[in-house]
């Protein structure tokens, strides 16, 4: 009882808890616990050195993924801690087994090395794997992964060549709490990387563990604890446009991951043949957040993930536009048919005719981003950029407006078009890089009832930063004087008052589809 804490407690407390428990087992417990944690203390440390040295990692140093591999089959207890891996690319033989160049050619040359120091092991061979470690890695293909005996051989022979793919399969496989996923972007026509797709080895799996279910397999623990991944994700450290391209049939088989919620998809099916050999049943995924970034996938294909999800919650849409109208108003149709009850979060570019629609398609909708001026305000403005920019032109153009009611120029009536759910509108400028979008003065007054309309209580949000404000560092402010007090007097944010990593944030907090990179080299490249 000398370093019990019992004694600390006030006596009232003491006297009104003896009420209810007796003395001696309120003293048994607390000597209990003492007794306890002075067995596990060595332990808990323990957990908090693994838990730090292994929680998040990342394959730009070439011998990471096979040693992860070596140290989860050895020791089980270190790879329980693993929770995120990030993958940057793809080494396709030990020659390839080097650090990776960048975008930016100063990452490896800072004087003090604090952001990465540059590996070669391209001189290693079959004998880097152990007979016994071969033999280890055929058995989880064969028994944890289900994979065919042509399957297993084939791959069990690239990692003789030294390719690291299977690797990291098995190790995603291995690893009982991992929780995300990270595929990052890399030019796949680079000599450095090769024209491999990074997603083979672990779609086969998960398609050879998800057939044999019927014959009594079971997850392994890391595809059951899997809820995240992202493919082809962005990064400063490359340049936007080198990028892998991800069929569709790889991709499609992330969707058969027993806990999967979260598929954010980059740069899939661009460049390549669409695959016509896979079906994905309707609501047979787990997923509940699905976004597509710059893909190049059919209607069709497109079609089949969306209805694949059994509960979309999210679902984001980025210059990933369809080909025509009617393509677009299908790929709607098959959203609001399948997950019109319950979806919360839509960014879906070119709404156009549709948003009308909104309130009955999507009842319970609370976001709706990338809503352009185009798809509602009829006498919208877009402006040719100029340095310095045209802020007179636009004031002018503004303040000349006609306040007579015109039913060919009046704004779509949102306070119809909307549901009473929404919580916020983000208002986005015109796709065009070298224009800056200014709404009329109706659609700002639209706004503005929208707001104080008492059926939207739940409406805190309508961004407005990117319109006559972001493209071009201008701010015509004057003309919406009044509308944006009255807003502000409703408490509505309208994030004029931010710069752009803050408004960045602000959209990014909270967004399941927002990735961040937490193995980002730790300095920021040079502004170009």
């Amino acid at each position: 009882m000398g370093d019990s804490r019992l004694l600390s407690l006030p006596e009232e407390l003491v006297a009104s808890i003896a009420e209810l428990v007796p003395v001696d087992s309120i003293l048994n417990l607390a000597l209990s616990c003492s007794a306890t944690f002075r067995h596990v203390e060595q332990r808990l440390e323990q957990n908090q050195r693994l838990h730090a040295e292994f929680k998040i990692q990342h394959d730009r140093l070439p011998l990471t993924s096979a040693t992860l591999l070596r140290r989860a089959i050895s020791d089980p207890d270190a790879i329980w801690h693993l929770r995120a891996f990030e993958s940057w690319g793809i080494r396709p033989g030990f020659e390839k087994w080097k650090s990776w160049s960048y975008t930016w050619e100063d990452l490896y040359n800072k004087a003090d090395g604090t952001i990465e120091c540059y590996e070669d092991h391209s001189t290693l061979d079959a004998k880097f794997y152990q007979p016994v470690e071969l033999v280890d890695y055929r058995m989880i293909m064969m028994d944890k992964l289900h994979m065919s005996p042509e399957e297993t051989y084939k791959w069990t022979e690239r990692i003789r060549d030294g390719w690291d793919e299977p690797i990291k399969g098995m190790l995603f496989a291995l690893a009982p709490r991992l929780d995300r996923l990270n595929f990052l972007k890399y030019d796949d026509e680079s000599i450095e990387f090769g024209e491999e797709d990074p997603l083979i080895f672990l779609c086969t799996a998960v398609r050879s563990v998800y057939d044999s279910l019927t014959i009594g397999a079971v997850w392994p623990p890391g595809f059951t604890s899997l809820r995240m991944v992202s493919i082809c994700s962005y990064t400063e450290w490359r340049h936007n446009q080198d990028a892998f391209y991800a069929s569709p049939s790889s991709v499609a088989c992330l969707f058969l991951l027993p806990n999967i919620k979260v598929l954010n998809l980059s740069h899939v099916g661009q460049g390549r043949d669409e695959d016509s050999d896979y079906v994905l049943l309707p609501g047979s995924s787990s997923v509940e957040a699905l976004g597509f970034c710059f893909v190049g996938m059919t209607l069709q294909a497109r079609i089949m993930f969306i209805q694949a999800c059994r509960r979309l919650l999210s679902f984001k849409s980025v210059d990933s536009d369809m080909s025509n109208w009617n393509e677009r108003s299908e790929l709607w149709r098959a959203l609001s048919k399948q997950h019109g009850p319950w979806l919360e979060s839509l960014s879906l570019e070119d709404i156009g005719g549709l948003l009308p629609e909104i309130s009955t398609s999507f009842p319970k909708l609370k976001q709706l981003d990338c809503l352009r001026a185009a798809d509602w305000d009829r006498d919208y403005k877009t402006f040719i950029w100029t340095n310095p920019p045209p802020l007179p032109k636009i004031q002018a153009t503004l303040e000349a407006e006609s306040e007579e009611h015109d039913e060919t120029t009046a704004p779509l009536d949102l306070r119809t078009a909307l549901p009473f759910t929404i919580e916020r509108l983000a208002i986005s400028s015109d796709p065009g890089s070298m224009v800056t979008t200014v709404v009329s003065k109706k659609a700002m007054r639209a706004l503005a009832e929208l707001a104080e309309d008492e059926r939207f209580q739940s409406l805190k949000e309508i961004c407005l930063y990117s319109v006559g404000h972001g493209a071009m560092g201008c701010d015509p402010v004057q003309p919406y004087d009044d509308s944006f007090a009255r807003l502000r007097a409703r408490n509505i944010d309208i994030h004029r008052d931010c710069d752009y990593k803050e408004h960045d944030k602000i959209h990014n907090d909270g967004d399941p589809l927002f990735f961040t990179n937490e193995t980002e080299p730790t300095d920021c490249p040079p502004d170009e």
